[in-house]
């Protein structure tokens, strides 16, 4: 709603626009074949996000790494691609 502050257009505007579907995957794929090397390689890099309650669709319990144990929280799968010449990772989607 403060997008409308900084900008020509009204809140209205900015309601409509996120209403809206976008294939983030498509688009991110595009932006890697353009901005990153030849050289690339395939990530997939899982997360753990604390979350209270059990009210949430997939909570349970996931390995954290930084705890060294399970916690109670939701998991994240990242996958990326890593361009191997310049050592960047340029997001691909969440899971």
């Amino acid at each position: 709603m403060q997008l409308s502050r900084y900008s020509y257009f009204g809140e209205q505007h900015f309601r409509n626009q996120f209403k809206k579907e976008f294939d983030f995957l498509s688009f991110n794929i595009e932006l890697n074949l353009q901005h990153a090397s030849a050289d690339k390689i395939l990530a997939f890099d899982p997360n753990y996000v604390g979350k209270s309650g059990k009210r949430t669709s997939g909570v349970g319990y996931f390995w954290s790494v930084c705890a060294g144990r399970s916690k109670w929280g939701l998991e994240v799968g990242g996958i990326g691609v890593i361009d191997l010449s310049t050592h960047a990772s340029l997001h691909l989607e969440a899971i």
